[in-house]
């Protein structure tokens, strides 16, 4: 019965009893609130819900018992009796109400908080996060909000419950039993499930739990249901009380330690470190779990506290002799350094000379010598989206500190597989004692790369560095402080220094055994190394700007704008910057760099709509379909093998062309049919087949007056064209990835050719295009590049 109708009734039955004896009223009311506990008990242990009518009866009665008091002493006693009595009873109801209902909401007996955190609200974080309480099992949590995602992906937050459980990075979508005993929760992917036994203190994670979930939500009597699904869970992991959260084993045996003892160089017992784990930070971190595992530690040094914290032992730096002692308190306010001998002192570890760098970051210190110290300097790696360009608001949105560098491999179908290749080389950042803000410009670069090469860059001016490899000054000078290693060790990528408001146009390849400068055609504006792996340089460049409002506008070269310099890069808000990325590979000798190599993968098979290359398509009777442009969902330098691409020009061999293209298509057997998909839109996806009849030059299509007549019901993946008939599979999402079903389907020849509506083709650019997409495209570069690709 819906719950509305179950509060009318209740009403109408309390309107009822208001002018019967208040006697008879308190017993009916006492009654309606016993039957409701008992329900509720019912339904805390699973065995069924508790009807609405007896909580909005027991709610409502103390109404009736004021009515009908006021109804019976009235003519007894007058109002000045009546109305007293008719409220004080009211108020003294509803109180009566609350406190039966409160002591209903109790955790169970052997439910109860092991390790209750007695704060109201989270301190860390702006606002705070306040505790709340689960209905029905009492139970206290709060929800922390992860970062916000970028696009569509979901946001994730970690779940704290009063008892020292901990769900990180999990789904907003949480299943509480009535009892408090189970608590449930989807990944943000992928499907898994997570549930939490806290009656026994164990984890059960079901990694394709799309089943129980759906379990979960259809029925209420779900922790009855979920006893069956525990065989079945991927992990069954015992939890145990540490630091007042409930962990595996694994992540105790990968906390950090209670206390650790780090001896000087001569082995002397100075230095002593302990975590701090106090339970009320515990309970007030925003990410309990991590502040339990991995937590700050307070320092003795000579038996002495020292009056901050420090995040890791590995913070500490001894100089080689043990006389002097380097740390990185947690406080911000810089390096605190002892000397024997000396009054310790603390000095900020900051760089902000101009270097000339566009992306550095500064790690922890790694040396300590008697006028200097060495301090981890990490170069930020340009965002790559090879081979597809790419949209971004500025220059230095894009660059990160990862150590390894997704590296685009062609398929067979044109689809793409990345495989993660790691970034060689360590940089050193050598400042000194005396003038450790480098105010003196003294700073010193040390880089090591594989095979134990080392150069060292040494500072001129602002901007302006020379190098020295294995103690040789390099016959190039000023360079950039920008540079990177080749994943041998045995070329050096560098960069001529950029003045003034200059942006880099090229780059320098050193071999590092001969000394050599190779020859590189690499030319480009604000042009970026990315990695070089296997004799293959890959850099990034800007191509120019695009419509924010129409980033499928004709874009907006660079010359003569480009002479802004530095300033075209910056942050607009009207137009976005378009990259991309080229690659140029050793000769065989290995003398000189040559490309840029071509982004064109020749096929034979069918496409897939998630090629990312362009395309060089085979026809069976000798000729072929160029297809370039094709663009992504998202439109970022992200590798997203799984996604479908969108907009591509297709360019046939007789001079047939088309715009807004998915990748996928298929030849017939004879060579004289083209089977095209138009998706111009990725934020609408749709897939509507084209046909090219190459022998009459004319181009097929569904009749504008029929939308969504003869669109495909999902991303297509064709098979074979044979005897007429088209096969094909279908995805109805825009992504494809290994274990997601595809539907088959099959496109008759002769269903398309009844029902689509013949467009005759017209000359723009010295190809032959459909009339309404000659404008808004530069259809003779669409021909250039199809003769450059098959050149």
């Amino acid at each position: 019965m819906p719950a509305l109708l179950e509060t009318l009734l209740a009403v109408l039955l309390c309107v009822c009893v208001a002018f019967l004896p208040p006697w008879l009223v308190a017993l009916i009311w006492l009654g309606a609130l016993s039957a409701f506990g008992a329900s509720f008990a019912f339904e805390r242990r699973g065995q069924g819900r508790a009807p609405h009518f007896l909580r909005a009866l027991s709610g409502l009665m103390p109404v009736s018992l004021a009515v009908s008091l006021a109804v019976w002493v009235w003519p007894l006693h007058g109002p000045w009796l009546a109305l007293p009595m008719a409220f004080s009873s009211l108020i003294l109801g509803v109180l009566l109400h609350g406190r039966v209902f409160a002591w209903m909401l109790r955790p169970a007996r052997d439910l109860g908080a092991r390790y209750p955190f007695t704060n109201e609200h989270a301190l860390s974080g702006a606002g705070g996060h306040v505790w709340s309480r689960l209905p029905g099992s009492g139970l206290r949590f709060r929800m922390v909000p992860g970062i916000k995602p970028r696009s569509s992906q979901p946001q994730g937050c970690t779940w704290v419950f009063e008892d020292g459980h901990v769900l990180e990075g999990r789904d907003r979508s949480l299943h509480v039993s009535r009892d408090g005993r189970w608590l449930v929760v989807r990944a943000l992917r992928g499907g898994g499930v997570l549930a939490l036994d806290r009656q026994h203190a164990r984890r059960y994670v079901w990694d394709e739990g799309a089943e129980l979930w759906s379990a979960i939500e259809a029925n209420e009597r779900w922790p009855r249901a979920i006893e069956s699904y525990r065989a079945k869970a991927d992990l069954d992991l015992q939890l145990m009380l540490r630091f007042g959260l409930w962990i595996t084993e694994a992540e105790w045996l990968q906390a950090a330690p209670e206390r650790l003892d780090v001896p000087d160089p001569s082995g002397r017992p100075r230095l002593q470190f302990m975590a701090r784990r106090e339970p009320q930070q515990i309970a007030e971190a925003l990410q309990p779990l991590r502040y339990a595992l991995q937590p700050a530690y307070a320092v003795l040094f000579d038996g002495v506290a020292l009056p901050f914290a420090v995040l890791s032992p590995e913070s500490a730096v001894w100089r080689a002799d043990g006389r002097a002692l380097l740390l990185a308190p947690d406080d911000a306010l810089g390096l605190w350094l002892h000397e024997d001998g000396r009054t310790p002192r603390r000095f900020s570890l900051r760089w902000d000379v101009d270097h000339g760098h566009p992306a550095l970051s500064l790690g922890r210190v790694r040396v300590l010598e008697s006028e200097r110290f060495g301090v981890e300097l990490r170069q930020g790696r340009v965002s790559a989206g090879y081979p597809q360009q790419w949209d971004a608001a500025s220059a230095e949105a894009g660059y990160g500190f990862a150590q390894g560098q997704p590296w685009a491999i062609a398929q067979p179908d044109g689809a793409a597989r990345y495989t993660e290749r790691d970034l060689p080389g360590q940089a050193l950042l050598w400042l000194r004692l005396g003038d450790p803000e480098d105010l003196d410009q003294g700073a010193e670069v040390e880089s090591l790369g594989p095979g134990g090469r080392v150069v060292l860059f040494q500072r001129q001016a602002d901007r302006c560095w020379r190098a020295r490899l294995d103690g040789e000054t390099l016959p190039v000078s000023p360079l950039s402080l920008a540079h990177l290693w080749s994943d041998d060790g045995r070329h050096l990528i560098v960069q001529p220094a950029s003045l003034d408001t200059a942006v880099p146009e090229t780059c320098m390849v050193v071999d590092t055994r001969s000394r050599a400068i190779l020859p590189c055609p690499a030319q480009g504006f604000d042009l970026r190394p990315v990695a070089m792996c296997d004799g293959v340089l890959q850099v990034r460049r800007a191509l120019g700007r695009v419509p924010a409002a129409a980033p499928t506008a004709e874009l907006q070269r660079l010359p003569p704008i480009a002479a802004q310099g530095r300033s075209f890069l910056l942050l607009s808000p009207n137009s976005w910057l378009r990259f991309a990325c080229d690659r140029y590979a050793l000769n065989e000798d290995g003398s000189a760099l040559v490309g840029p190599l071509s982004r064109a993968v020749r096929v034979r098979v069918p496409p897939s709509p998630l090629a990312c290359f362009d395309l060089i398509y085979a026809s069976p009777s000798g000729g072929w379909a160029h297809l370039h442009g094709a663009r992504g969902r998202y439109d970022d330098p992200g590798p997203r093998p799984q996604d479908a691409r969108f907009g591509a020009y297709v360019c046939t061999h007789s001079g047939l062309a088309c715009a807004g293209m998915s990748p996928s298509m298929i030849w017939s057997a004879d060579g004289r049919w083209l089977l095209l998909v138009h998706a111009p839109d990725p934020a609408s996806p749709s897939w509507t087949p084209w046909l090219l009849d190459l022998e009459n030059e004319r181009l097929l299509r569904p009749h504008p007056d029929e939308p969504g007549q003869g669109t495909l019901p999902g991303m297509p993946f064709f098979l074979n064209f044979h005897g007429g008939v088209v096969r094909y599979e279908s995805v109805e999402q825009p992504w494809w990835s290994q274990g997601v079903t595809r539907r088959s389907g099959v496109l008759p020849l002769e269903s398309m050719l009844a029902r689509f509506q013949s467009v005759d083709l017209v000359v723009a650019g010295g190809i032959k295009v459909a009339p309404d997409q000659v404008r808004g495209h530069d259809w003779r570069n669409v021909a250039q590049r199809a003769t450059r690709a098959l050149a």
